[in-house]
């Protein structure tokens, strides 16, 4: 939340709870409060990652036994009247100035500081005269020398390093400031509120011109000071949101972009959504270590299985070579060490080593002998490559449907059958939770289609949801979610096949891919061998289609159940 986006929830906050009472005052975390204002709930956040001021709507538990912070702000302002609210030099603070009348008529003033500033983000409570009563976070000598934050003292704001207020200062004065710096340094080094993103979005309108950079700049401001926003989060190409800005960035045309009309709204959907993204990166971590360092055991195995296979191809010439022995057996004189003999399958001059101490018997039995053990060892080495590979494409699946995870149970159905499949020690086995939905979407011509989000749901869908005649659709030899048309009777469409293929694409490793292969079969030609992993099947009269996948079609499909 740069100066700007500050800006715009301010203004949205004065129109919003201005001259009205806060009702209700909770902590339900060791560094956020929530306001009950107007009907409407106002979460100050003090995360060192998710510092945030907005309204919301979502309700939070209201703990029993209230820190000592929330009780603070319950003696001096609840019931209190919010006279203003104002944010000091475009600076990332939001002042709420307050009035509370007693019983007898008399008035206290009280001003709420909110600082949205990272690490450092604070929410304080000072009186009329600015004395520090309490805040949700103190700042001590040995934290920081520069600005203590403790009680009974007095209020001071950050230190800005003389920065100007950029909606303070006029053409000719902004072009005196830039004409001898780099530009997008100058803009978030010296103005007060504006982020490298703004500085970079500029110094992208603007190019090299200083002077058509000084006019990108007055054209910003000017769009501020009138309260004319466009708010919006971006999303990078994996749908994680960026960056929340209060203003269309045309540097990032061809991003993704969701717009809103209230900032507050911007505000709830950028950080819930990161929220939920840290808190599945969270909790699948160990996941993820555990499933990498058996993928890498598993390729260093495969590597040194194909060497030892790689040894076992002269099984072939020792055979020969026996078998040319023992057809030239009378003419091999005694301690001889080589032999030439006519190879009678190409009838070319093959050379023999041989033992000078055994018969020729006994060296064609030694070349029988080393035949056969390589080709014990190619059989078994053969068996065990084909098992590691089983369990590589077994785990590069259950590293990929992580990436699918949605929730918490999402989380524990892999969990729990990583532990079935014995990755995971008893101890790391969650708890049994309740079985979570597959991704369900319709096509443009009404057909269902489901995709399993982990190995369970692929072989449910797979192996028991699906008829015989539904269509099944994989990733060709990449590691993906299991796809089912339901056909319902009914001839699917070239629509409908391509629209399931683009899903079953963007589901899998290739996502980020393009001109992907995709295999489709009807279902009764897919097979579970015995024996086989979770979502490992072997399917066959297929047809094979090649798409890239296409994020805005996948939204539009999206199926909310």
């Amino acid at each position: 939340m740069d100066g700007i986006m500050i800006c715009m929830v301010v203004d949205e906050l004065k129109k919003t709870l201005l001259g009205f009472n806060i009702n209700k005052i909770y902590q339900p975390q060791n560094d956020e409060i929530i306001m009950n204002i107007n009907k409407k709930k106002l979460l100050i956040s003090a995360n060192p990652t998710a510092a945030r001021i907005n309204l919301t709507n979502k309700t939070k538990d209201n703990p029993q036994n209230a820190p000592m912070f929330c009780m603070t702000l319950r003696k001096h302002i609840q019931n209190a009247r919010i006279i203003n609210i104002s944010q000091p030099n475009f600076e990332r603070i939001i002042n709420f100035e307050i009035e509370n009348v007693n019983e007898f008529g008399d008035s206290s003033f009280y001003k709420l500081i909110v600082e949205i500033m990272g690490k450092h983000s604070n929410i304080i409570l000072t009186d009329g005269k600015g004395t520090i009563i309490n805040a949700i976070k103190h700042v001590t000598h040995s934290v920081s020398s520069v600005r203590q934050i403790l009680m009974h003292l007095k209020y001071e704001l950050p230190p800005c390093n003389n920065k100007l207020n950029p909606l303070e200062i006029s053409s000719e004065e902004f072009y005196d400031l830039i004409k001898n710096l780099e530009p997008k340094q100058s803009l978030y080094k010296l103005l007060n509120g504006i982020s490298p993103t703004i500085a970079q979005e500029i110094c992208y309108l603007a190019g090299n011109d200083k002077q058509k950079f000084c006019n990108v700049f007055i054209e910003l401001q000017q769009k501020i000071i009138n309260n004319k926003y466009d708010c919006q989060i971006i999303f990078d190409e994996n749908d994680k949101p960026i960056i929340l800005s209060a203003i269309d960035l045309k540097k990032y045309d061809g991003y993704k972009k969701i717009k809103f009309l209230s900032a507050s709204e911007a505000v709830e959907a950028f950080y819930a959504q990161k929220s939920k993204i840290n808190l599945i990166h969270q909790k699948t971590s160990d996941l993820r270590k555990i499933i990498s360092n058996n993928i890498s055991r598993c390729q260093k195995k495969i590597k040194l299985q194909m060497k030892a296979l790689e040894q076992t191809k002269t099984q072939d010439e020792q055979k020969l070579f026996g078998e040319l022995i023992m057809a030239n057996i009378y003419q091999i004189k005694p301690a001889s060490e080589i032999f030439v003999a006519q190879n009678y399958y190409d009838n070319t001059q093959t050379e023999i080593k041989l033992d000078k101490n055994l018969t020729a018997i006994e060296n064609a039995q030694a070349y029988f002998k080393k035949y056969n053990r390589l080709k014990r060892i190619q059989i078994a080495v053969s068996e065990q490559l084909k098992s590691s590979q089983a369990s590589l494409n077994y785990l590069e699946t259950v590293l990929q449907n992580l990436n699918l995870c949605e929730n918490e149970n999402d989380i524990d159905e892999i969990r729990n059958e990583l532990y079935q499949q014995k990755i995971l020690h008893k101890k790391n086995q969650s708890k049994q939770t309740k079985k979570t939905s597959y991704l369900h979407f319709v096509s443009s011509d009404g057909f269902d289609i489901y995709i399993g989000k982990n190995n369970t749901q692929n072989d449910f869908l797979t192996l028991k949801f699906a008829h015989s005649n539904d269509l099944w659709l994989h990733t060709k030899n990449i590691p993906g979610s299991h796809v089912i048309i339901k056909t319902e009777k009914k001839e699917i469409t070239q629509k409908t096949l391509y629209e399931a293929a683009n899903l079953c694409a963007f589901h899998s490793k290739a996502c980020n891919s393009s001109n992907v292969a995709v295999d489709y079969t009807q279902k009764k030609f897919v097979k579970k061998p015995p024996g086989a992993k979770p979502g490992m099947v072997i399917y066959n009269n297929y047809k094979t289609v090649y798409v890239t996948p296409d994020k805005n079609l996948i939204e539009k499909l999206k199926k909310d159940d």
